[in-house]
């Protein structure tokens, strides 16, 4: 098996991307880039702070931006019509890009920071009367994570108690919040998946894969063996074009200073992706992307890509997107 790289002219500068039925949208931080299936350009949008989080309304008719700033945009994909909307009233610090949809797509859940507490105010926008919110939890939590679960008609958030010190899974069915304590977790929540089938939701943190069920107790740890490597930290900054030559220069003296040129760094898992119509499980890890087989995780293939890989999407059998450190491409598979 072999993974071969798709060139595509069209997404110079994407970081992220987001399929619908119809479109792949692509984010560079300040354009929304739209391509149809066929790879052709629709149009693109200028214009954003920032933005590489988007979540398409249940209908797909509109597009929620949440970048990492105290604003996030709602376009209509109709017309590509931009509306704006500042967080304020003291929550204002970064969302770093956490936001979804409601199920009725009349509205959008925006967990907004405060940026003395960091602590989260969980607001719900009308998309009619973007400039109102109402406040349905604030202050208990610094949410994480939020997701629109369909299958259940639920959403589910994880949060941060500063007074415990303890995470957990917040489920919100639009009329109450159930929180459950993650039991034995430890570390710092970078993404979760959820099957509804099995009822299982899988937690991705900086040096680990978990799996909880919906209540927060532990089921198991994923069964891979990760890898260590040799990484010079000034390598992350060395080709960003924003930061001048002498401040690389001072930049790359302080890593040295610091001992950061030559430290070790173990493979994480950023999320998973079952090959459609296989029993070929993609692991998007730190490294790259590792091909096991998603019953005995043998590894199968392991493909070392520079800073790592954050999500795959299959957009066929033999093609799928990845979305890398820095940018998105497309790789087509050769059996």
């Amino acid at each position: 098996m072999k993974l071969l790289r798709v060139q595509c002219k069209h997404i110079k500068g994407a970081k992220t991307f987001l399929v619908s039925q119809r479109n792949i949208f692509f984010l560079t931080g300040k354009r929304l880039i739209v391509l149809d299936k066929s790879l052709n350009l629709v149009t693109e949008v200028a214009g954003f702070d920032y933005a590489y989080d988007a979540y398409l309304s249940p209908d797909e008719s509109k597009l929620l931006i949440v970048p990492s700033g105290n604003k996030f945009y709602i376009v209509t994909l109709d017309d590509y019509k931009v509306s704006k909307v500042l967080v304020k009233d003291g929550y204002n610090d970064n969302l770093d890009g956490r936001g979804c949809w409601s199920f009725d797509g009349k509205s959008v859940y925006i967990p907004a920071v405060s940026p003395k507490t960091i602590l989260s105010d969980m607001r719900k926008y009308s998309v009619t009367e973007i400039d109102k919110y109402e406040s349905l939890l604030c202050g208990k939590y610094w949410i994480t994570q939020i997701r629109a679960i369909p299958e259940l008609k639920k959403y589910l958030l994880t949060g941060y108690d500063r007074n415990t010190l303890l995470d957990y899974f917040i489920w919100y069915d639009e009329k109450k919040f159930v929180s459950y304590e993650i039991k034995g977790f430890d570390d710092h929540i970078l993404n979760i998946d959820v099957d509804t089938e099995h009822s299982v939701i899988s937690l991705f943190s900086f040096d680990k894969c978990e799996t909880y069920s919906f209540e927060g107790e532990k089921i198991s740890d994923l069964k891979f063996r990760p890898e260590t490597c040799k990484c010079n930290f000034f390598d992350v900054f060395k080709d960003i074009p924003e930061i001048t030559d002498e401040g690389k220069k001072e930049l790359e003296a302080l890593i040295t200073e610091l001992g950061m040129n030559d430290i070790s760094v173990t493979e994480d898992i950023h999320s998973t992706c079952l090959k459609p119509n296989s029993k070929l499980l993609f692991l998007c890890t730190s490294m790259g992307i590792v091909i096991v087989d998603s019953t005995s995780y043998d590894v199968i293939k392991r493909v070392n890509i520079e800073y790592g890989v954050n999500k795959i999407y299959f957009l066929e059998d033999d093609m799928f997107l990845a979305e890398c450190f820095n940018s998105v491409k497309f790789f087509k598979i050769i059996e």
